[in-house]
Protein backbone atom coordinates (compact mmCIF):
# COMPACT_ATOMS: atom_id res chain seq x y z
CA UNK A 1 0.00 0.00 0.00
CA UNK A 2 2.65 2.46 1.06
CA UNK A 3 4.93 1.54 -2.54
CA UNK A 4 1.66 2.35 -4.16
CA UNK A 5 0.89 5.74 -2.20
CA UNK A 6 4.93 6.10 -2.87
CA UNK A 7 4.19 5.49 -6.63
CA UNK A 8 1.53 8.27 -7.05
CA UNK A 9 3.16 10.65 -5.40
CA UNK A 10 5.94 10.69 -7.89
CA UNK A 11 3.60 10.54 -10.53
CA UNK A 12 1.95 13.83 -9.61
CA UNK A 13 5.22 15.25 -8.59
CA UNK A 14 6.47 14.72 -12.54
CA UNK A 15 3.19 16.20 -13.93
CA UNK A 16 3.69 19.30 -12.20
CA UNK A 17 7.04 19.76 -13.13
CA UNK A 18 6.28 19.12 -16.64
CA UNK A 19 3.75 22.02 -16.18
CA UNK A 20 5.91 24.45 -14.86
CA UNK A 21 8.56 23.94 -17.65
CA UNK A 22 5.52 24.46 -20.30
CA UNK A 23 4.70 27.16 -18.43
CA UNK A 24 7.82 28.99 -18.57
CA UNK A 25 8.38 27.96 -22.11
CA UNK A 26 5.28 29.71 -22.91
CA UNK A 27 6.03 32.81 -20.53
CA UNK A 28 9.47 33.22 -22.86
CA UNK A 29 7.38 32.75 -26.06
CA UNK A 30 5.05 36.16 -24.98
CA UNK A 31 7.95 38.23 -24.26
CA UNK A 32 9.95 37.12 -27.65
CA UNK A 33 6.68 38.09 -29.53
CA UNK A 34 6.64 41.79 -27.09
CA UNK A 35 10.04 42.07 -28.06
CA UNK A 36 9.90 41.61 -31.70
CA UNK A 37 7.11 43.92 -31.75
CA UNK A 38 9.22 46.75 -29.89
CA UNK A 39 11.81 45.85 -32.19
CA UNK A 40 10.25 47.29 -35.14
CA UNK A 41 10.57 50.64 -33.92
CA UNK A 42 13.46 50.07 -31.73
CA UNK A 43 16.22 51.64 -34.53
CA UNK A 44 13.50 53.82 -36.11
CA UNK A 45 14.66 57.63 -36.60
CA UNK A 46 12.53 60.65 -34.83
CA UNK A 47 10.68 63.22 -36.40
CA UNK A 48 9.64 66.20 -34.90
CA UNK A 49 6.59 68.46 -35.49
CA UNK A 50 6.92 71.74 -37.38
CA UNK A 51 4.39 73.65 -35.50
CA UNK A 52 4.54 76.80 -38.03
CA UNK A 53 3.28 74.50 -40.90
CA UNK A 54 0.94 71.65 -38.86
CA UNK A 55 -2.22 72.21 -38.82
CA UNK A 56 -6.21 70.44 -39.23
CA UNK A 57 -8.71 72.12 -41.23
CA UNK A 58 -12.70 71.95 -40.23
CA UNK A 59 -15.08 73.20 -42.86
CA UNK A 60 -18.55 72.90 -42.47
CA UNK A 61 -21.63 72.50 -44.82
CA UNK A 62 -21.72 76.26 -45.18
CA UNK A 63 -17.90 76.57 -46.17
CA UNK A 64 -16.79 77.91 -42.67
CA UNK A 65 -13.61 76.47 -41.92
CA UNK A 66 -11.47 76.42 -38.63
CA UNK A 67 -8.28 75.80 -38.52
CA UNK A 68 -6.43 74.18 -35.97
CA UNK A 69 -2.89 73.96 -35.08
CA UNK A 70 -0.58 70.67 -34.30
CA UNK A 71 1.66 72.21 -31.70
CA UNK A 72 3.57 69.09 -30.81
CA UNK A 73 3.94 66.00 -32.27
CA UNK A 74 6.87 63.07 -32.45
CA UNK A 75 6.90 60.23 -35.63
CA UNK A 76 9.18 56.95 -35.88
CA UNK A 77 10.20 56.91 -39.52
CA UNK A 78 12.69 53.72 -40.58
CA UNK A 79 13.96 53.64 -43.88
CA UNK A 80 11.91 56.61 -45.34
CA UNK A 81 8.80 54.99 -44.14
CA UNK A 82 6.11 56.18 -41.74
CA UNK A 83 5.34 53.94 -38.74
CA UNK A 84 3.59 55.61 -36.36
CA UNK A 85 3.15 59.46 -35.03
CA UNK A 86 1.50 61.59 -32.11
CA UNK A 87 0.14 64.59 -32.51
CA UNK A 88 -1.66 67.19 -30.22
CA UNK A 89 -3.84 69.48 -31.59
CA UNK A 90 -4.16 73.39 -29.99
CA UNK A 91 -8.06 74.12 -29.66
CA UNK A 92 -7.09 77.26 -28.37
CA UNK A 93 -5.71 78.37 -31.72
CA UNK A 94 -8.96 79.22 -33.21
CA UNK A 95 -9.15 82.74 -31.90
CA UNK A 96 -13.11 83.43 -31.16
CA UNK A 97 -11.83 87.27 -32.07
CA UNK A 98 -11.17 86.43 -35.53
CA UNK A 99 -15.04 86.21 -36.98
CA UNK A 100 -18.08 85.62 -34.80
CA UNK A 101 -18.59 81.72 -36.06
CA UNK A 102 -15.49 80.58 -33.72
CA UNK A 103 -17.54 81.75 -30.48
CA UNK A 104 -19.78 79.13 -31.09
CA UNK A 105 -16.81 76.64 -32.05
CA UNK A 106 -15.15 76.91 -29.16
CA UNK A 107 -17.94 76.84 -26.97
CA UNK A 108 -19.61 74.18 -24.30
CA UNK A 109 -21.99 72.90 -27.28
CA UNK A 110 -19.27 72.11 -29.50
CA UNK A 111 -15.84 71.78 -28.90
CA UNK A 112 -15.69 73.08 -25.14
CA UNK A 113 -12.18 74.50 -25.14
CA UNK A 114 -12.62 75.50 -21.74
CA UNK A 115 -12.25 71.97 -20.36
CA UNK A 116 -10.66 70.35 -23.55
CA UNK A 117 -7.99 72.65 -24.52
CA UNK A 118 -6.26 69.55 -26.47
CA UNK A 119 -7.28 67.07 -29.25
CA UNK A 120 -5.18 63.83 -29.84
CA UNK A 121 -4.39 62.40 -33.61
CA UNK A 122 -2.31 59.20 -32.80
CA UNK A 123 -0.95 57.20 -36.11
CA UNK A 124 -0.62 54.00 -34.92
CA UNK A 125 -0.79 51.99 -38.44
CA UNK A 126 0.11 53.08 -42.24
CA UNK A 127 -0.26 51.03 -45.12
CA UNK A 128 0.58 51.52 -48.70
CA UNK A 129 -2.80 52.94 -51.13
CA UNK A 130 -3.31 50.03 -53.23
CA UNK A 131 -5.94 52.06 -55.47
CA UNK A 132 -4.18 54.24 -57.68
CA UNK A 133 -7.24 56.44 -58.93
CA UNK A 134 -7.44 60.05 -57.90
CA UNK A 135 -9.77 60.68 -54.58
CA UNK A 136 -11.34 63.91 -55.24
CA UNK A 137 -8.54 64.85 -57.64
CA UNK A 138 -5.61 64.04 -54.91
CA UNK A 139 -3.80 61.04 -55.39
CA UNK A 140 -2.58 59.31 -51.76
CA UNK A 141 0.23 56.83 -51.45
CA UNK A 142 -1.14 55.36 -48.02
CA UNK A 143 -3.70 54.99 -45.96
CA UNK A 144 -3.27 56.16 -42.19
CA UNK A 145 -5.07 54.00 -39.52
CA UNK A 146 -5.12 56.49 -36.33
CA UNK A 147 -6.92 57.39 -33.03
CA UNK A 148 -8.51 60.63 -32.74
CA UNK A 149 -9.40 62.29 -29.19
CA UNK A 150 -11.99 65.03 -28.99
CA UNK A 151 -13.50 66.11 -25.70
CA UNK A 152 -11.96 63.01 -24.37
CA UNK A 153 -13.71 60.74 -26.56
CA UNK A 154 -11.78 59.04 -28.96
CA UNK A 155 -12.56 57.20 -32.09
CA UNK A 156 -10.59 55.21 -34.99
CA UNK A 157 -10.68 56.42 -38.32
CA UNK A 158 -8.55 56.01 -41.65
CA UNK A 159 -7.25 58.95 -43.43
CA UNK A 160 -5.99 58.69 -47.09
CA UNK A 161 -2.86 60.67 -47.07
CA UNK A 162 0.52 61.69 -49.23
CA UNK A 163 3.68 61.32 -47.22
CA UNK A 164 7.19 62.03 -48.56
CA UNK A 165 10.33 61.52 -46.76
CA UNK A 166 13.39 62.70 -48.06
CA UNK A 167 16.91 64.17 -46.62
CA UNK A 168 15.46 64.36 -43.56
CA UNK A 169 12.09 65.99 -43.83
CA UNK A 170 8.49 64.29 -43.87
CA UNK A 171 5.39 65.70 -45.18
CA UNK A 172 1.78 64.49 -44.91
CA UNK A 173 -1.11 66.01 -46.33
CA UNK A 174 -4.84 64.33 -47.02
CA UNK A 175 -8.01 65.58 -49.15
CA UNK A 176 -10.89 66.22 -47.44
CA UNK A 177 -12.59 63.49 -45.13
CA UNK A 178 -16.11 63.37 -44.03
CA UNK A 179 -16.68 63.60 -40.15
CA UNK A 180 -19.24 63.55 -37.90
CA UNK A 181 -19.23 65.37 -34.95
CA UNK A 182 -21.87 63.48 -32.81
CA UNK A 183 -19.77 60.60 -32.94
CA UNK A 184 -16.95 62.46 -30.50
CA UNK A 185 -19.81 64.23 -28.49
CA UNK A 186 -19.37 67.53 -30.04
CA UNK A 187 -23.26 69.51 -30.76
CA UNK A 188 -26.30 68.40 -29.86
CA UNK A 189 -30.00 68.04 -31.42
CA UNK A 190 -30.35 71.77 -32.19
CA UNK A 191 -27.15 72.67 -32.76
CA UNK A 192 -25.10 70.71 -35.84
CA UNK A 193 -23.03 72.76 -37.37
CA UNK A 194 -19.94 70.29 -36.71
CA UNK A 195 -22.19 67.04 -37.84
CA UNK A 196 -21.51 66.80 -41.71
CA UNK A 197 -18.23 68.37 -41.81
CA UNK A 198 -14.76 67.63 -43.48
CA UNK A 199 -11.75 67.49 -42.04
CA UNK A 200 -8.25 68.21 -43.68
CA UNK A 201 -4.33 67.65 -42.42
CA UNK A 202 -1.56 69.19 -43.53
CA UNK A 203 1.47 68.28 -41.12
CA UNK A 204 5.80 68.85 -41.84
CA UNK A 205 8.31 67.28 -39.68
CA UNK A 206 12.28 67.21 -39.71
CA UNK A 207 14.41 64.19 -38.69
CA UNK A 208 15.75 65.06 -34.41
Amino acid sequence: MKKNITLISIVFLLVALVSCNNSSENDTSNNQNVLSVSESTHDADNYKLDDSLSYMEMITEKDDVFKIKFVVGNFKVKEDRLLSGKMFLDMKSVDPEAKPINKAFIAKEYMNVKYFPQAVLNIIKVEEFNDKKPLFGFRPTHKVTALLMFKGVSKQIFIPVKIKISDGELKMSSPEIDFKGSKWNIGTDRNKMLENTKIQLDVLAFKK
